[in-house]
């Protein structure tokens, strides 16, 4: 799936259910027909209807699609970190990695030796009282920093096709999720239509119910698995670099592989 187009099945989806789940109902004939302006000659108004219809789902699936996301992007961003900078988002998903690469960069940059424990004397000369003071500055403000930014200078230090496989999984994930928003507000919004207009539930629309959150679920799971899967990729990598062991592996593995 292309980025472009992430959004459009989420909106496509999100109509098909809302419509689907109104055309089972039992009223659904009388309720299209007061929707349509009937000419029983030529129908030509009807099609006229159907047509405008379809081209207004496609033209606005994408930005139905795109405002699901949001509100899934916000919730990931704002609300998982309680509205604390840092703490939500990405910064929330680096605690599944196996390593913590704030701090590695953090003790590296006081040049303490995670490996052996030693801790060595900073023997940098600062030649001006100015660049002394801004040192320092930096030195108070690093243990705030987001964990995302250095998972972010940190990560784009990885090949190409390494974080473009990553980036794709992701991109599914969230796909996945705004999906499953899609489904669901349509399977509510179509409800409380129907149960509004009297329009009479039916024991087909019981059945497609069962049927779409049969697949919310296979959705969910999927998106649950690349989303680890990417994780995983950028914890191999990460051992690529940091473990000499896994260094060495890989090293060995790419000089088979080249020859």
């Amino acid at each position: 799936m292309t980025r472009e187009l992430r959004y459009r099945p989420t909106g496509v989806l999100f109509y098909l259910v809302f419509a689907l789940s109104l055309i089972l109902s039992k009223s659904s004939k009388v309720f299209f027909c007061n929707l349509t302006i009937q000419d029983p000659q030529t129908g030509i108004y009807q099609a006229a209807a159907a047509i405008l219809g379809v081209v207004a789902i496609l033209l606005t699936s994408d930005a139905i699609g795109f405002v699901l996301s949001s509100l899934y992007i916000f919730w990931w961003n704002i609300l998982r970190g309680r509205f604390r900078l840092g703490k939500g988002g990405f910064s929330k998903e680096y605690r599944k990695l196996a390593y913590d690469i704030k701090s590695y960069i953090i003790a590296q940059y006081r040049n303490i030796d995670i490996a052996s424990g030693i801790v060595e004397e900073h023997k940098s000369a600062v030649k001006t009282d100015y660049l002394k003071a801004q040192h320092q500055k930096f030195e108070k403000q690093l243990e705030f920093y987001s964990a995302e930014v250095f998972l972010s200078y940190f990560w784009q230090q990885a090949p190409s096709s390494i974080t473009e496989w990553v980036s794709r999984r992701f991109t599914v994930f969230f796909a996945g999720v705004s999906t499953i928003l899609g489904i669901l507000l349509g399977l509510l919004i179509s409800g409380v239509v129907i149960m509004v207009c009297n329009l009479g539930w039916t024991a087909s629309n019981t059945y497609v119910t069962i049927i779409f959150i049969i697949f919310i679920i296979v959705v969910g799971l999927n998106a649950n698995y690349v989303r680890n899967e990417a994780w995983q990729m950028i914890d191999v990598w990460f051992a690529g670099v940091l473990n000499p062991r896994m260094r060495s592996i890989f090293n060995t593995i790419k000089k088979d592989t080249t020859n």
